[in-house]
């Protein structure tokens, strides 16, 4: 097995490949091997959607309870639990279920960040900006109404959400002359990046390699940010 981002893209492919399979056991042991909380997240969510419930709650119970990372996200995985087991929609949750995920959208790791897609897709929620600086993405509340206006122009649209392997966005960009998409995650590691000509169009982006979760698709000009949006990767 390799080392680093290889084994981590690796580890999640296996999981996707073993799931769609129905081979839990062989799943099981793979994750013997592996150290990371983050690997049985991703199972956790992946066995959810093909509709393992139980097996997906066996999951999240062997999570380590010890750090606000796990509790988290164990949080917000008993939320989709719910709106799957009462045949809830997302977008239909009751009152109570949407104040647990503007709690859980406080924190700043998986769980909050998984809480805080779901509140701004389906229920009109904002959250903190995402902004470039000379090292990272960081988060900021924008005062400045005009500069604020100047990151929400819609140059761009993503589909589908969620995504699974592929990303496609529309754009219309007549008034800027050099561009780049660039995909990075929540924590701000950097995954892919794509030029486009200027115009109006159509690109895809390659996602199949992503691990399970929230990531960000950055519009910039040179060294000029231009708009961001979230999505969602299954």
């Amino acid at each position: 097995m390799p080392e680093g981002t290889e084994r981590e893209l690796l580890v999640n492919e296996l999981l996707r490949f073993y799931v769609a399979a129905a081979e839990i056991d062989t799943i099981m042991l793979l994750l013997e091997g592996e150290s990371g909380e983050n690997y049985k997240m991703a199972l956790a969510l992946l066995l959810l959607d093909q509709g393992e419930i139980s097996e997906a709650i066996d999951v999240v119970e062997s999570l380590s309870g010890n750090s606000s990372e796990t509790q988290s996200f164990s949080e917000f995985f008993h939320i989709l639990v719910y709106a799957a087991q009462n045949e809830v929609s997302i977008s239909e949750l009751p009152q109570s279920k949407i104040e647990d995920l503007e709690e859980i959208a406080q924190i700043r790791n998986i769980g909050g960040y998984s809480a805080q897609a779901i509140l701004s897709q389906f229920y009109n929620r904002e959250f903190l900006s995402i902004i470039e600086t000379d090292s990272s993405l960081e988060y900021r509340i924008w005062n400045d109404k005009k500069r604020n206006s100047s990151l929400k122009k819609n140059l761009f649209r993503i589909h589908p959400v969620p995504v699974i392997d592929k990303l496609n966005v529309s754009y219309n960009l007549v008034d800027e002359p050099l561009f780049t998409f660039t995909i990075h995650s929540i924590e701000g590691k950097t995954w892919s990046s794509v030029k486009s000509p200027q115009g109006r169009g159509t690109i895809t982006m390659v996602t199949e390699m992503l691990p399970p979760g929230i990531y960000i698709l950055q519009l910039s000009n040179g060294s000029k940010m231009i708009e961001v949006q979230k999505f969602i990767k299954k």
